[in-house]
């Protein structure tokens, strides 16, 4: 049987759309948050990666609740206007809703979360166009063989990385800066940099 060449509408993903009900529950989630709290904040972030907004969700865990959503579920969460808040001062929080920004709902004075937000510390790799913290020179000689199998010779080499294959390992010909201290960091650094763990 021949095929049809009615246009179909033919839909590209399986995702549901979060309907009506889903934003009522953030709102009513951010609701209860707020009954319990005795400051609330605004916060702003940038490049957050979502293990590390995990990690410091869980580092405030007993202290505070963070709250990310839409900035229009959020402001009609908090109110836009005085008469629709829903607590007294909270629509003025929503002019600093903009971007990347959440709320937080704190049941500790506004000391005990800067104490825990100064306290808070996640590792990661350097990234491209970061500035370098310190300098650091990879030595010369031969590289561990379980951590740099001789298949990377080739890469290392071509990240900029002086090195000489022999027996099976892998040798720097010469001790070489791979950052320096208040310079950005270029791709081919980054790159390097994850290798040796920085």
């Amino acid at each position: 049987m021949a095929k049809s060449k009615r246009s179909k509408t033919v839909a590209l993903t399986r995702v549901q759309k979060k309907g009506k009900e889903n934003k009522e529950k953030l709102v009513q989630k951010l609701h209860d948050a707020l009954d319990d709290a005795v400051e609330v904040f605004v916060f702003t972030y940038e490049d957050m990666k979502s293990d590390r907004l995990n990690a410091l969700r869980n580092h405030l865990r007993g202290k505070a609740t963070m709250m990310l959503a839409k900035r229009t579920v959020m402001t009609h969460a908090l109110g836009h206007t005085e008469e629709e808040e829903y607590r007294t001062g909270l629509s003025g929080l929503c002019k600093y809703l903009k971007g990347n920004s959440g709320v937080i709902a704190s049941t500790v004075p506004q000391a005990d979360i800067q104490a825990a937000f100064d306290k808070f510390s996640a590792e990661e790799y350097a990234t491209t166009g970061t500035i370098a913290a310190r300098d650091i020179i990879v030595p010369s000689g031969p590289l561990d063989h379980i951590a740099f199998p001789f298949s990377m010779e080739v890469e290392l080499r071509g990240l900029g990385l002086p090195t000489q294959l022999k027996d099976g390992v892998i040798n720097v010909l010469m001790a070489t800066p791979i950052a320096s201290a208040g310079q950005p960091i270029t791709s081919q650094q980054a790159r390097l940099l994850r290798h040796f763990g920085h």
